[in-house]
C-alpha cells in the first residue's frame, strides 16, 4: 500500500530576457530633409521601421527554441523531453507532469488527429483556448471542412455562396494562422497558463507592451545619431501539460 505523497509541483525558475533594436539616423539624411516638419517625418518613419523590426524579432522568437537572450518560446513550453528537457529549470525526464503534449510525427492532417491532440491537452472543463498554425496548414484545415459546407439562405430567400472561410474553429476553439509559426506545426494552447511578464526601464518611459526608447546619442565612429528600442521580459507557461503541438503536418 502506497502512503507516500507524490510530488506534483516544484519551483520553476525563468530568467528575464532582453531584446534590442537599434535606431540609426544619418546626419546627412537629416540635412537633406531640411525643415523641422520633414525631419520629424523622417525620424517618425525610421522609428516605426525599428518598432516593426523588434516586434518581428519578438514574433519569431515566440516560435523558435530559446537561445541566448531570446524569450522562452512556445517550442519550449509545448515539448515533452524530446527536444527540450529542461524548462523553467525543471527537467522533464525527472518530472513527467511538466511535459507538454508533443506529437513530433504528424502526418496527413485529419480531424481524428486534431481530436486526439485536443483530448490530450484537456482535462474536464480545461480545454485549449486557441489553435495556432501556419497559413498553408490553415488552408489544409479549410480543405477538410469544405466538403461539409452547406449553402445558407439570406433574408429574402437568396443563397449566399462563398468559396472559402475567413474564420474557423475546432470543437468551438478558434484556429488561426500566424505568419511566424513554423510550417507544418499546429499548437494547441491554453492561454490561462501562458503569461507574458515585462520589466519597466528605470530611466526611460515603458509602454504597456514593455517597450522603451532611449535618447539619441552621437556614436564616435560615424556621422549620425543612434538610439535603441528595448524590451525586457519573458513568456512562461505555468502548466505545460495543457499545452501541445503537432509537428510535420502534411
Amino acid at each position: 500500500m502506497h502512503t507516500g505523497k507524490d510530488e506534483t509541483r516544484t519551483r520553476a525558475i525563468f530568467n528575464w530576457r532582453q531584446l534590442e533594436q537599434a535606431i540609426t539616423f544619418s546626419n546627412i539624411d537629416i540635412a537633406k530633409n531640411g525643415g523641422s516638419a520633414s525631419v520629424f517625418k523622417l525620424l517618425a518613419e525610421d522609428m516605426e521601421d525599428a518598432r516593426l523590426a523588434i516586434k518581428d524579432t519578438l514574433g519569431t522568437a515566440m516560435f523558435t527554441a530559446q537561445t541566448g537572450d531570446a524569450i522562452d518560446s512556445l517550442v519550449d513550453a509545448c515539448d515533452d523531453q524530446t527536444n527540450v528537457d529542461a524548462y523553467g529549470n525543471i527537467t522533464r525526464s525527472s518530472y513527467s507532469w511538466w511535459e507538454g503534449q508533443y506529437n513530433g510525427t504528424g502526418g496527413t492532417l485529419s480531424l481524428a488527429m486534431l481530436a486526439t491532440q485536443y483530448d490530450d491537452c484537456s482535462n474536464g472543463a480545461i480545454v485549449p483556448s486557441l489553435l495556432v498554425t501556419d497559413k498553408d496548414t490553415w488552408t489544409l484545415y479549410e480543405a477538410l471542412l469544405t466538403p461539409q459546407v452547406r449553402i445558407q439562405l439570406q433574408a429574402g430567400g437568396y443563397p449566399k455562396i462563398d468559396g472559402g472561410f475567413n474564420s474557423m474553429v475546432f470543437r468551438g476553439t478558434s484556429i488561426i494562422a500566424d505568419e511566424y509559426c513554423t510550417a507544418g506545426y499546429i499548437y494547441f494552447l491554453n492561454e490561462k497558463f501562458l503569461k507574458v511578464y515585462t520589466l519597466k526601464h528605470p530611466k526611460y518611459p515603458t509602454d504597456k507592451m514593455g517597450f522603451s526608447v532611449t535618447d539619441l546619442k552621437e556614436p564616435i565612429n560615424q556621422d549620425g545619431q543612434i538610439g535603441h528600442i528595448l524590451w525586457w521580459g519573458n513568456m512562461i507557461c505555468t502548466n505545460p501539460r495543457f499545452e501541445g503541438v503537432i509537428r510535420s503536418v502534411s
